[in-house]
This record gives structure tokens, sequence and C-alpha cells, in this order.
């Protein structure tokens, strides 16, 4: 995998910054699409995702950084390339999920609607970032058994150097279908389901069962936050459960005239 797309001069193009733009963007013109189909103002949108995309990168990165700190403390400006990958899932769920809940406050609009629209940008979006942590290196898995594996040996990748040449199981491209089953599902649901929350629910079922699984073949240092689970396991753990609890509330909700 290439790390570096371009380089000339000073100026690199990395692979994980380029997937990161091409999914924002991706997600954006999904979402503004939905909410011109819905009747809704396009202009909230556009702020709403910028927004988390900020939030979300700034908090992937403060946790990253936080929690790999031997790594940083020699230089601690490195913690501001973002273009070499390193972002840590469960700080991107709590800085998102706190700008969402501000913004949409702010601006009054209805949440359960808001949620339902951003769900398959957000789905597709976090799949084509993928493709960046699969160019990186990072987020790699642990070694694999069998055939089934993928060998990282550019020597700019994350992946450590006990490991490359090794086969390992292919997390990012599990992580890349985690985001388009939950993106087909959803963009396939979007015009049968009627009531408000429901396609949240699902995709907070569907996301965070299979990032719960997918966890268990990784092999970068995930920690053990509480009975033997990773913070990412944790995180969507809890998803799955708020999903759930969600879809059992929207079911039982009266359908609004």
């Amino acid at each position: 995998m290439h790390p570096e797309i371009l380089k000339i001069g000073p100026f690199t193009l990395h692979t994980y910054g380029l997937m990161l733009a091409i999914a924002f963007f991706t997600g954006l013109i999904l979402t503004l699409a939905e909410a011109k189909r819905t009747n809704q103002d396009p202009d909230l949108y556009g702020g709403l995702f910028l927004g988390l995309l900020l939030s979300a990168v700034l908090g992937s990165r403060i946790a990253f950084v936080a929690f790999f700190w031997e790594d940083f403390k020699d230089s601690p400006l490195s913690a501001l390339n973002l273009g070499s990958g390193g972002l840590m899932y469960f700080g991107g769920v709590l800085f998102g999920l706190g700008f969402l809940v501000l913004y949409v406050k702010a601006k009054r609009a209805p949440l359960l609607k808001v949620l339902d629209t951003i769900a398959p940008g957000l789905a597709i979006g976090y799949a084509i970032a993928r493709i960046g942590c699969l160019g990186a290196g990072c987020c790699y898995g642990r070694p694999a058994e069998g055939a089934f594996g993928i060998v990282f040996t550019d020597p700019k990748c994350l992946v450590p150097m006990h490991l490359r040449g090794v086969p390992l199981y292919p997390t990012q491209f599990l992580e890349l279908l985690n985001g388009l089953v939950c993106f087909g599902v959803l963009w396939f649901s979007r015009t049968r389901v009627k009531k408000e929350g429901v396609l949240s629910a699902v995709f907070l079922i569907l996301f965070g069962v299979f990032r719960f699984l997918i966890e268990f073949l990784r092999g970068d240092v995930r920690g053990a936050f509480l009975l033997g689970m990773s913070e990412s396991q944790l995180a969507s753990f809890i998803q799955a459960l708020i999903g759930l609890g969600l879809l059992a509330y929207v079911r039982n909700r009266p359908t609004p005239r």
C-alpha cells in the first residue's frame, strides 16, 4: 500500500488525507440531495456536515495522541500531521455527538429527522475514509491464519516493522464493507420507512455490531477499557445498545400526520 500518492518539493499528498476529503464531499453531496428530497433546508446540513467532520477528526486525533503519547512526546507538533493517519473512534464519537446535539438544538431542528438524513452520508463517508486507512497502513489487523491476509511492505506505512511482509487480516477492508453495507441498507430503506428515527436506529445497530466484531481481528494496540473490551469495542457496544433503545422508542411512537 502507498501512504503517499504524490510528492512535489515540500508538498506531499497523503492517501489518508485525500480519502478523507473525498469521503467528506461524497457524504455531503448525498446528504444535501436527501435534504432536498425531504423538503428540508440544505443550508442546515452544509454547516452540520462540516462541523461533524471537524469535531470528529479533532476528537479522534486528541484521543489517539493521548493514548499513544509516548510516540508524540519527543515531537509534539507531529500530532498535527493528520495525513499520516492515526485517529481513535471513541474520541470522534464523543466530539461528533456533542457537536451534533448542540448544533441541532441551536437551529431548533427535529433531531430524529436530522439523524435520518445524515445517516446514509455518514455511512458512505466512513467507507471511503477506510480506503485511506488501507493506504496509510493504520488500523491494521493481527497476523492472519492461512492465506486470508494482506501484506504491507511500504517503508512509510504505519504497520510496525516486525509485521511488514506478514499476512494480516484486512481489517481496513472489512471496515470499508461495514460502511458499504450500512449505506446500502439505509439508501434502500430511506423511501420505505415512514417513522423518523428508524433509519438512525438501524444504522447504529448494524454499524455497532459489525465494528464490535471486527475489533477482534485488529492487530494494533487496542487497550482494555472494560471487561477486556477495547475503547472502540466499548463504544460500538454502547452504540448498538443506543440503537436498540431508539428503535424500541420510535416503534412505539405514533407517526405524526
